[in-house]
């Protein structure tokens, strides 16, 4: 059983990376959870690019839960965690703690502990999709948060997987062996 946490921004490539490394499985649980709203220039920029995913073998089922860790623990093939990004969202969004960080971040603290142990005691392959927040975010305060959180997600969920790859101008970086940075 392996644990694999995929980084990569939108459009880099790293769900395809991360579909491949489980394309030898012949069942597949692809876990969604409640969709982040999507701006305008976002989906302009999409359809300017022509982008869209590859279709998925049709043994691969797709399952949306509210719950990241209960649906890990529930699987019983290879499981694709389709949009870290997204399952933050949804923690936040579901109790509408955007207006209290100290909070939102309490309640991601406690979805990323339940997923931690959950990703540790299953006995399949697990792959997880995210991105890097980006550097600069200008706007809403509910972006700035978005990010931190991410950002703390991120390093949770790659402390709990024995792989870590970053989807990069177009190259697979293996940071599974490379030291890690101690935070507070």
């Amino acid at each position: 059983m392996t644990t694999t946490l995929v980084l990569g921004n939108a459009s880099s490539g790293s769900t395809a990376h991360a579909e491949s490394l489980l394309r030898h499985h012949e069942r597949v649980t692809c876990l969604t959870t409640a969709q982040r709203p999507s701006t305008t220039q976002t989906a302009e920029a999409r359809a300017r690019l022509g982008r869209s995913a590859a279709p998925r073998p049709a043994a691969w089922t797709t399952l949306p839960t509210t719950s990241l860790s209960m649906a890990l623990l529930a699987a019983r093939h290879a499981v694709l965690v389709a949009s870290v990004p997204d399952w933050v969202w949804s923690v936040v969004d579901a109790e509408q703690a955007w207006d209290d960080p100290r909070r939102a971040a309490d309640l991601l603290r406690a979805a990323l502990d339940e997923a931690a142990v959950a990703l540790r005691a299953l006995p399949q392959d697990v792959v997880l999709v995210s991105e890097e927040p980006p550097c600069h975010l200008p706007g809403a305060s509910e972006d700035l948060l978005l990010a931190e959180l991410l950002t703390v997600a991120n390093q949770r969920l790659a402390a709990a997987c024995t792989h870590v790859h970053v989807v990069l101008a177009g190259r697979v970086l293996d940071l599974s062996s490379a030291p890690t940075v101690t935070t507070r």
